[in-house]
Formats: C-alpha cells, sequence, structure tokens
C-alpha cells in the first residue's frame, strides 16, 4: 500500500510540475503494478467466454 502512496505522490508532483517524462514513467509503473491484481479477475473473464 504504501508503494502506492509513495507512486501517487511522485504522480501529483509530476503534474504539478508538467513533467510528462515523469508522468510517463510513473504511470507505466503502476500499470505494472496492476496486473497481477487483475489477474484473478482477468481468468474469470477469459473462462466466461467459453
Amino acid at each position: 500500500m504504501e508503494s502506492w502512496l509513495f507512486l501517487g505522490t511522485i504522480l501529483v508532483i509530476a503534474v504539478i510540475a508538467k513533467n510528462k517524462a515523469l508522468m510517463i514513467g510513473v504511470a507505466a509503473v503502476m500499470v505494472l503494478k496492476l496486473i497481477p491484481m487483475l489477474q484473478p479477475w482477468l481468468l474469470k473473464l477469459g473462462s466466461s467466454g467459453d
């Protein structure tokens, strides 16, 4: 949970500073952190299509 707060804080700072490279980098890391959390949901979604 602390890592999400840290990334969110950095994202807010990047938005305030209008630093697009930092915004993209932080957003990419956040998306990569979401993949393991979404895996069970994606597996259910994939199995329901059979």
